[in-house]
């Protein structure tokens, strides 16, 4: 009878570990998925403020005005040739 009851509580330690090794590797999954949640809602934040300053940088264009354009596409052309 104590050989059995050895062999049960053997059973269940290793039972135990296995269960502990699950849930470390579950929270250590979530960590990860936590931190690209995070990394993706710093990107889109990002993107956001840049989306913003490029329509406030094209409200102040005035695309009637040809010598303002005139003088922005000549700075174009010289940072591209300059690249």
């Amino acid at each position: 009878m104590e050989n059995t009851n050895e062999k049960t509580v053997a059973g269940n330690v290793l039972l135990i570990k296995e269960a502990k090794e699950a849930l470390l590797q579950l929270e250590a999954s979530q960590v990860r998925k936590n931190e690209l949640d995070l990394q993706e809602k710093k990107q889109a934040k990002a993107l956001t403020a840049e989306k913003k300053a490029v329509e406030e940088f094209a409200k102040k264009i005035d695309v009637t005005d040809s010598a303002t354009i005139l003088q922005y596409g000549a700075a174009a052309q010289k940072n591209v040739a300059s690249f």
